[in-house]
């Protein structure tokens, strides 16, 4: 399950051009603090995990099951970035 939930992690921040560090630091967290739990294969608490699914733009199920990872949020997170963009654009 460690195993498990680290490699979806570390193929979600690959996937999204992010470090664990970048992530550890949106986080909230220590910036070594991903990278310390990964290397000894230890699972974040519970909120710690929250945060970092959240950061990742995912459920936090979909870290923690054997389904593959849910990228949904993270297309409804850029389409909502997209609109804020076409927001701005209209203001020149």
């Amino acid at each position: 399950m460690n195993t498990l939930f680290w490699q979806k992690v570390n193929n979600l921040i690959k996937i999204q051009n992010k470090t664990q560090q970048s992530v550890s630091i949106e986080c909230g967290f220590n910036p070594r603090r991903i990278q310390n739990l990964s290397a000894s294969n230890r699972l974040p608490d519970i909120i710690e995990a929250k945060k970092i699914a959240d950061v990742l733009g995912v459920s936090l199920e979909s870290l923690v099951s054997d389904k593959e990872p849910d990228f949904k949020p993270s297309v409804e997170r850029i389409r909502g970035f997209l609109k804020e963009i076409e927001k701005e654009l209209e203001n020149f």
